[in-house]
């Protein structure tokens, strides 16, 4: 618990009571865990008590504007903001004046507790909700408000990563024929830069994206021409001239004197290794002077110059008997050296132009391609929807001046949460804002706020455009932009109300003595508890080595199969078994007062690497309730893999190989002897041929066959018919228990979310793409979406993710188990674009201006190499930031681990090397080690694994005799109304014409099992229809052979004289003149129909429509066997079908008779339905 009186606390609470004063502006800086959300609730709640112009009391819920880093952080904001408001409204006087005192009001009257009881209503009832958003969803309401004056189509679309992606394939596969650039060197530098092995998408979509800047800067520099001799310059290149024409220029420079002298003492030099390399240079070089002075360059660099042209160390007079022969040696070789390396980095920096600029001209074409097509389509990007709104604030005076007069009416007051990761674009759009909040020309007495909050230390979204230093700069522009009368105010928040004081501690010892950190300041961070008291523990497990797996495995174990010995599945063993060791034991979490539970434990990876899944398998092996990872590809998950075979297979009934996997899917359980006993021997009959002959036979898979024969055609049905939703929520909802439950017990309930997302993507797939199985397995085969859980401390189970994911989340215990990791080399920047740096005193990265990132060697000490280093530097920031947001996610215990380097070096001596590192290249792990090496006055010993573990705890644990005890349950009747069916509250919207009512009621069942060479009433009925609708259209002499091979396609299982008899049906049909008029030309096959009959709206398909000009003929076939012998016998379904198509094509054709008829196939026989029966 919180003492209230405690001192920080106090101060903390008034500094939360100042910064969500209603009436003036503020800029929050928030500790991690210091009740950022919390402040940010209150503020609003404040704005609506007392936000209001000046006498009109609360503002209004619809002038208020939330914009939020991410939809879970909104709704997460909703949830608190419903939650308090909700109790206020059924509070008695004493506790809502207990709230209002927290809040700094100390002797409400009751007009006051009536109005503050009034503000859940009114925060309930306006209009579209209140607005708390992300910047994203408000930028796409501003632009469908106003898509004109942002010359946008009305109704534009924004598009997913999924459509991005489509796009980009499409752009790389013009750049690839040559149809969007006609530079083979820009294309030839492209590829060789970016190879094939390269991830060209990623590649091409980072280009893409940095475009919108580049133009930004061609336009500000006066052309694409100005831009590049603008970049030229940047790399220290002169405007005009060749490299062999600056060598020509370097060797005019040359002192030949000295090279003269070098070459006629050549042989008193030669026992001198380098000093007769280098007069054997000088000789080669003074020989092709005048004739190939580029070739005498090529030489002296060889001589003089290390490899790769490398430049040595400063050069030193040789002993005594060399400098006799050569008395000026260090400063003539010295001189040359010099002279020699800066031609070599002017190549160099003119080879990184040369491909930079050709670079750029690929991705200047592509991003021009790429937004033809959006604007071809009528789309937008994420990007376009801050790029745009940005624009239309702050463009063309007069019209940004009239759209943000429109919006002003309706925004008084704007909260930003998580200003850290706000990226520069989307600061724009919150400054028109301000300045239009603060530009004094509001006369009518309006409350106009800003609210800022974040935390520069948690900046960890640069690759989404965030700066951390942006921070600090928007506040000193906002301090300025805020200037007297108006009310502002900057506010830290220090005091943690998550954190034990001892995880604290360790988090302020991890970044001492480090000028740069990325994390804190000129001044260190100093956290502090509310909780002083509270027990807390941090530990740092000794690295896991690597060590031979002795036990070895099975000959027969899958190749990529970690052994017990493999440090990765060690590490994953033992934090698995530790959480189960807490389980079991019934280990007390203090600050809870009750045995540990799995949701109270959160596991966080730098990424998704091997350690990651292997840390799933390993809480599977023990057994403890895990939520799966945090984010997975959809096409990677099990159940998603399963119903993607299921769909090859329905697609194509000869993928065998599907078949099998869908079978041995939790839809059916097929075990692989199961499988093999089905499939082994049956040379190259189709698998699905070998089921249903399995189905027919009495042996052990009968049961087994018969069901998947039947599921999976009703799915085949349903999806040929309705499309590739109806084929997965058929295999999801059939059957007893159904398919959901089937692959929830062997999955887990973690399984639901992704094939939730699959029905979701064939949901969205209908509303572009015709509803087509062959469409949307392609849709799919090239899709690439993300499923991102949310993982809620209620599901009570361990929660595993990466930093990313936990950026706002908290756990009592958190394991940090990748620590040993850092990314080293060319890995620390992965961006193939770096921004050149700044020439501030602390550099800067330059908008506008990307390059290539330079390889190994390329320009190391000019613009190219400082560049890089800035880029690295940052990255390596983010690194430390990364592991102070992952530290801070604990409240009571910190477990930090790793796996040590392989390599000769044992694990106490990589650990010793760690203490000895640069702290601004360090792991994680190494700045742990550090931080305890600083606090070690209080760092115990114990035993773990193979060494000792360091510990440092504060405060008493908690027993079991300590936990808390809960109230005992009360138990209450269950109402009857419990077990009564729930009643239909709506009607069916569309109905089927050809469906009776009551099969129009309730779910598609599945046909009966038809046996193996037979067909089921309705198949047959289908393939009739089928054979009807296409043969009239063939000549007839090809008619008999189309059918042929239409029937063996469709059910090549039925005898081959089954087969002839339902052609012959077919056949005597067409040949019989009495129906000539109906299979005639004129006719129309499969005519679709819809409209409203007796008040419902109705969706059909006509067999067959022939419109003359007095007279419209409806015709539907009947395959029913024996047919009735007159219309009186019809089956009264069939009269009502025929009505509801009469009475919709009659509005459809006024003034024509229309008339109606069945085809009863099997006599065949035309039976024409009286008139008064179509009324």
């Amino acid at each position: 618990m919180i003492d209230p009186t405690l001192p920080d606390v106090i101060t903390t609470t008034a500094l939360q009571a100042r910064a969500s004063a209603p009436t003036q502006s503020a800029w929050v800086s928030a500790n991690a865990g210091s009740g950022k959300t919390h402040v940010l609730t209150q503020r609003v709640i404040r704005l609506l008590m007392d936000g209001g112009p000046q006498g009109q009391g609360g503002a209004l819920p619809e002038r208020i504007l939330c914009i939020t880093y991410t939809k879970a952080a909104a709704a997460e904001m909703e949830i608190r903001l419903f939650r308090d408001l909700g109790k206020w409204a059924l509070a008695d006087d004493e506790t809502l004046k207990e709230a209002l005192a927290k809040l700094g009001e100390h002797a409400p009257g009751p007009d006051r507790l009536l109005q503050v009881r009034q503000l859940f209503a009114r925060a309930l009832e306006t209009p579209g909700g209140l607005k708390i958003q992300t910047i994203h969803a408000f930028c796409e309401s501003v632009l469908r408000r106003f898509p004109l004056e942002a010359g946008l189509l009305p109704g534009f679309r924004v598009i997913d990563d999924s459509e991005q992606a489509e796009m980009r394939g499409r752009i790389m596969r013009k750049l690839a024929l040559g149809a969007l650039i006609d530079s083979d060197t820009a294309l030839e530098h492209f590829v060789r830069r970016f190879r094939m092995a390269d991830d060209q998408d990623s590649v091409l979509a980072g280009l893409i994206d940095q475009m919108s800047s580049v133009h930004e800067e061609m336009i500000n520099s006066g052309g694409r021409q100005a831009y590049l001799a603008d970049l030229r310059a940047i790399h220290g290149l002169p405007a005009g001239g060749s490299i062999a024409e600056w060598r020509e220029e370097t060797m005019r420079l040359v002192d030949r004197a000295f090279l003269r002298d070098l070459d006629n003492k050549a042989s008193q030099l030669a026992k001198w290794v380098k000093l007769g390399k280098q007069a054997i240079a000088a000789g080669s070089a003074l020989a092709d002077f005048e004739v190939e002075p580029d070739q005498a360059f090529v030489t002296l660099a060889d001589g003089f110059l290390n490899a790769g042209w490398k430049t040595p160390a400063a050069v030193r007079q040789p002993g005594k008997e060399a400098s006799a022969i050569v008395p000026d040696y260090a400063h003539n070789a010295q001189a040359l050296i010099d002279l020699l390396s800066e031609q070599v980095s002017r190549e160099r920096a003119a080879a990184a132009f040369e491909a930079t600029s050709a670079v750029l001209d690929v991705a200047i074409r592509a991003h021009a391609e790429y937004e033809r097509q959006k604007q071809a389509l009528g789309t937008l990007d994420f990007a376009d929807l801050i790029d745009r709104t940005a624009t239309l604030l702050s463009g063309d005076e007069g019209q940004a001046a009239w759209v943000m007069y429109k919006l002003d009416e309706g925004i008084d007051h704007i909260l930003l949460d998580e200003a850290q990761d706000t990226a520069l674009p989307q600061w724009k759009v919150i400054e028109a804002f301000r300045r239009e909040f603060f530009s004094g020309e509001d006369d009518r007495g309006r409350n106009r706020t800003l609210f800022v909050v974040g935390d520069k230390k948690q900046s960890i979204y640069s690759f989404q455009g965030a700066d951390a230093d942006l921070f600090d700069d928007k506040l000193a522009e906002t301090k300025v932009a805020i200037p007297p009368p108006f009310a502002f105010e900057a506010v830290e928040l220090f005091l943690s109300f998550r954190s034990s004081q001892i995880v604290l501690d360790f988090v302020d010892a991890l970044f001492v003595d480090m000028d740069r950190s990325g994390v804190h300041g000129e001044k260190p961070i100093e956290h502090k508890s509310a909780k002083p008291d509270q027990y807390g523990r941090v530990e740092l497990w000794p690295l896991i080595g690597h060590e031979t797996d002795d036990d070895g495995d099975p000959w027969d174990a899958p190749v990529n199969k970690r052994g017990k010995g493999d440090p990765v599945r060690r590490l994953a063993d033992q934090i698995a078994s530790q959480i189960r060791q807490w389980l079991d034991e019934q280990t007390v979490l203090s600050s809870k007062g009750r045995p540990i539970v799995p949701g109270d434990v959160l596991i966080l990876c730098q990424r998704r690497s091997a350690q990651f899944y292997e840390i799933l398998r390993a809480l599977a092996r023990q057994n403890v309730p895990m939520a799966g990872a945090d984010r997975i590809k959809l096409k990677e998950d099990v159940a998603v893999r399963d119903l993607l075979a299921l769909l090859r297979f329905a697609v194509n009934t000869d993928d065998s190989l599907s078949l099998a996997e869908a079978l041995t899917s939790p839809l059916w359980d097929f075990s692989e002897d199961e499988l093999f006993a089905l499939a082994y021997g049956r040379g190259d009959v189709p698998l699905w041929s070998r089921l249903r002959q399995a189905a027919d036979e009495d042996g052990a898979l009968r049961q087994k066959a018969a069901l998947a024969i039947t599921e999976i055609r009703t799915a085949r049905q349903q999806g040929a018919r309705l499309g590739p939703y109806a084929f997965l929520s058929t295999l999801l909802e059939q059957g007893v228990p159904t398919g959901w439950f089937r692959f929830s017990q062997r999955l887990g309930a973690a399984s639901n979310e992704a094939l939730d997302e699959l029905l979701n993507e064939a949901l969205q797939f209908e509303l572009s793409e015709p509803r087509s199985l062959p469409l949307f397995l392609s849709y799919l085969e090239n899709l690439d979406a993300d499923i991102k859980k949310q993982n809620e401390a209620s599901q009570d189970a361990v929660r595993l993710m990466t930093v990313h994911g936990a950026k706002g989340l908290e756990a009592p215990i958190v394991f940090l188990a990748d620590a040993g990791h850092k990314p080293t080399g060319g890995h620390i920047v992965r961006d193939k674009m770096i921004a050149l740096a700044s020439d501030d005193e602390r550099p800067r990265p330059r908008r506008g201006f990307p390059v290539l990132r330079p390889r190994s060697g390329e320009d190391d000490d000019g613009p190219l190499g400082r560049a890089l280093d800035l880029a690295k530097q940052r990255e390596l920031e983010e690194y430390r930031r990364r592991f102070y947001v992952a530290a801070t996610r604990a409240e009571e215990r910190l477990y930090i681990c790793g796996v040590g380097r392989k390599g000769a070096k044992t694990v106490a001596e990589q650990q010793d090397a760690m203490l000895k590192e640069d702290p601004h290249t360090a792991s994680w792990y190494a700045l742990s080690l550090k931080a305890f090496h600083r606090m070690e006055d209080r760092v115990q010993r114990r035993a773990w694994g193979d060494g000792d573990a360091l510990v440092m705890e504060a405060g008493m644990p908690a027993t079991l005799a300590d936990q808390k005890t809960a109230e005992p349950l009360k138990f209450v009747p269950v109402p009857d109304w419990m077990f009564q069916p729930v009643p239909d509250e709506v009607e069916r919207t569309v109905q089927f014409p050809s469906v009776t009512e009551g099969e129009d009621e309730g779910p598609i069942l599945p046909p009966r099992l038809r046996e193996t060479g037979r067909l089921t009433p309705q198949e047959r009925g289908l393939l009739i229809h089928l054979l009807l609708e296409i043969l009239p259209g063939i000549g007839p002499d090809l008619r008999r052979d189309t059918a042929a091979r239409i029937v063996a396609h469709r059910a090549g299982d039925l005898p081959a004289a089954a087969q002839t008899a339902l052609i012959d049906e077919v056949m005597t049909i067409l040949a019989d003149e009495r129906f000539a008029a109906i299979f005639a030309t004129a006719a129309r096959a499969e005519v679709a129909l819809q409209g409203i009959v007796d008040g419902k709206h109705y969706s059909g398909q006509v067999d067959r429509l022939l419109v003359t000009d007095d007279e419209v003929l409806v015709l539907d076939y009947k395959t029913h066997r024996p047919p009735p012998e007159s219309v009186d016998d019809m089956a009264p379904a069939i009269r009502r079908q025929m009505r509801i198509y009469a009475q919709l094509l009659a509005r459809l054709y006024p003034g024509r008779t229309i008339r109606a008829a069945i085809l009863w196939t099997h006599v065949p026989r035309l039976m024409p339905i009286p008139a008064e029966m179509l009324n």
